[in-house]
């Protein structure tokens, strides 16, 4: 996904959006690409459930969050980012429906992504069999909480938006 941030643009990764980069810069294919990737890396993932979490009623837990998780990236990168700024979605008409559909793709993609790292980090950390497993579940656990951190960052205002954008999108890859 970084790739795609070159190339010769008026856009600034500090303060704008990953979306604003996918809909507008000169190698959006590129960031587009790499959603299409984690969609399918997503998708594919709860058939790999049964080996690391055995207990089955968290293993249907976590298949349900990782595929919700795939379905979310899917719909941001379908419907690409039209409007920036709160300002200007009052005055963009039909547009707004569209902005609407990838803002709920980002929210459903961020939750689930969230909640199943944050299970699966629990699961490993308490039931782990080595020290090996449980130090993953602690990372996941540490993903988790900072993914959580980041989206409280965003919705206090704190921060360049760019910058704890990928912050989060770091924590949650």
């Amino acid at each position: 996904i970084g790739l795609g941030h070159l190339g010769a643009h008026g856009l600034n990764w500090q303060t704008q959006q990953v979306s604003t980069f996918a809909a507008n810069a000169p190698l959006r294919a590129l960031i587009l690409t790499g959603m299409g990737l984690g969609v399918v890396g997503l998708a594919v993932l709860p058939s790999q459930l049964e080996a690391c979490v055995p207990h089955s009623r968290l293993r249907g837990w976590l298949a349900a969050c990782f595929p919700a998780a795939a379905g979310g990236l899917a719909l941001v990168a379908i419907f690409k980012e039209r409007v920036v700024g709160r300002a200007a979605l009052s005055r963009s008409g039909v547009e707004s429906y569209w902005q609407g559909y990838h803002d709920s793709g980002l929210m459903v993609f961020v939750l689930a992504s969230v909640t199943g790292i944050f299970g699966m980090g629990l699961y490993k950390l308490a039931r782990g069999p080595d020290r090996t497993a449980r130090l993953t579940g602690l990372l996941g656990l540490y993903a988790a909480m900072g993914a959580i951190g980041s989206v409280a960052l965003l919705r206090l205002g704190i921060g360049p938006v760019g910058i704890v954008q990928r912050l989060l999108l770091l924590h949650v890859w």
